[in-house]
């Protein structure tokens, strides 16, 4: 069985759904959360943790049947090899036009866009940026508030960009003008 949410997860999944629903309430399209099922095919049964549906047929009464127009993904440490292979090459396969992949341990927001059968970056956004959204242009969110924990909360060193030592040392007489 897989561990829970943690309460991170939980609270963009949270901030997330309330942007989505302002933008989609009163419109065509209709959000939904996990768990929900979604059958892109036989074999392939996902349960998003946000995902966009246009087509009012895809709505079953027990899932959702067939790619959704766009698909939110939380990620955690341990889903973030599963989101971007397994998951992003399975949306691309089945038609899902757009697949935002969200990191909450850095604070960052994934954009793509299907293209040609796979996906292209559409924009990836940090905590100062408006995340927006290729195939909804009034879907944009302020990416800050996404994360409504304390900065606390994040691995401050992540944030921290250390450059390695290259892997030579300079010799003692090299300096500008002098070959040796």
């Amino acid at each position: 069985m897989s561990p829970s949410p943690t309460p991170a997860h939980q609270s963009v999944l949270r901030e997330c759904g309330a942007a989505f629903h302002k933008r989609f309430k009163g419109k065509p399209c209709s959000y939904f959360f996990a768990p929900m099922d979604v059958r892109l095919s036989d074999d392939n049964v996902v349960q998003p943790d946000l995902m966009v549906i246009c087509r009012s047929e895809q709505i079953k009464r027990t899932h959702i049947e067939g790619a959704p127009a766009l698909i939110v993904e939380i990620i955690s440490p341990s889903s973030a090899v599963h989101d971007r292979q397994r998951k992003m090459r399975l949306y691309a396969r089945t038609g899902v036009n757009e697949y935002w992949l969200i990191q909450p341990d850095i604070r960052l927001v994934e954009v793509y866009k299907l293209a040609q059968g796979s996906y292209v970056v559409h924009g990836i956004f940090g905590e100062s940026d408006i995340c927006a959204s290729a195939l909804f242009p009034a879907l944009k969110i302020p990416v800050k508030k996404l994360f409504p924990f304390a900065d606390n909360d994040v691995d401050q060193e992540l944030k921290v960009l250390r450059e390695r030592q290259p892997p030579y040392k300079a010799r003692k007489h090299d300096h500008a003008g002098s070959r040796n």
